[in-house]
């Protein structure tokens, strides 16, 4: 992953903390940023990311857009993970499938839904949408398959759904993901807020992680011990700033959780590359 100084992470943060919830649901809906460089980087993150992945030198690759969001490439497949951005709808061409963790609207956008799923037939996993396009031992993949514990490939990427709570009364509502990307298993989990529903098959290499829905990241780094924890879901603009807006000073105190029991965490900024 590109490193970071913390003059750029706390330019980026001052940058962010100009955006009001109005301006960034102007710019998502007008595709307008004006002069704001934190909604250029928001902006500028997904366009980045699908250039990189388009070079064939790429084999493999993690990238990392904004919130939950990521593209991620095997040498076979080109598919994202939560990706909420005003401009997905025009790679959904570019990508084989989607991931969606739950519904809630800042894991995903309903033009890039639809796009997906109903124009181009694509197959959208998610646990609360109809899916299409893509088939699994024969069998078509649809609504019934993406309930949790269900384990599919799709080309040369083997994946396994699972339910978690999101919180003490949205149980069940996130559906967590694990796949193998470049020999690297990479455990996506969502909005989880509780450890003992995250359980994965294999140790992640990976985990990608929100650390502040209720769950404590050192329970889920005791439990399965990944080699990398990513902490997203960290300045989501469309949140007030006093209200789930988690700056990067949150994400280090959580990457410093981590680090104290001997892990590793990163806290990467929109558009890095994470592997």
């Amino acid at each position: 992953m590109t490193k970071h100084t913390m003059e750029e992470y706390k330019a980026r943060q001052q940058a962010i903390d100009r955006v009001t919830p109005e301006m960034f649901a102007g710019y998502c809906l007008e595709g307008r940023f004006g002069e704001e460089e934190a909604l250029k980087a928001y902006g500028e993150a997904l366009p980045k990311a699908m250039e990189e992945a388009s070079d064939p030198k790429v084999k493999t690759g993690l990238w990392y857009v904004y919130n939950m969001g990521f593209i991620a490439k095997s040498e076979n497949c080109l598919f994202s993970l939560d990706l909420s951005h005003p401009a997905a709808h025009k790679f959904a061409d570019k990508l084989d499938f989607a991931w969606i963790t739950h519904n809630h609207n800042d894991h995903f956008t309903a033009p890039f839904y639809q796009r997906m799923n109903n124009e181009m037939k694509k197959t959208v996993v998610s646990n609360f949408a109809d899916n299409y396009g893509a088939h699994f031992a024969g069998s078509e993949f649809g609504g019934g398959y993406t309930h949790g514990g269900k384990d599919f490939i799709f080309r040369d990427v083997p994946l396994h759904t699972a339910a978690s709570d999101h919180n003490d009364y949205l149980l069940d509502f996130t559906l967590t993901m694990e796949f193998t990307l470049g020999g690297l298993r990479i455990f996506h989990t969502g909005d989880s807020a509780h450890a003992e529903k995250l359980n994965p098959t294999q140790r992640p290499d990976i985990w990608i992680v929100h650390p502040r829905c209720g769950l404590d990241v050192r329970d889920g780094y005791e439990k399965f011990r990944p080699e990398v924890t990513v902490i997203a879901h960290l300045n989501e603009m469309g949140h007030a700033r006093d209200r789930w807006r988690w700056s990067y000073e949150d994400g280090f105190e959580e990457a410093e959780k981590i680090r104290a029991l001997g892990g590793k965490a990163i806290v990467p900024l929109w558009g890095d590359r994470i592997l």
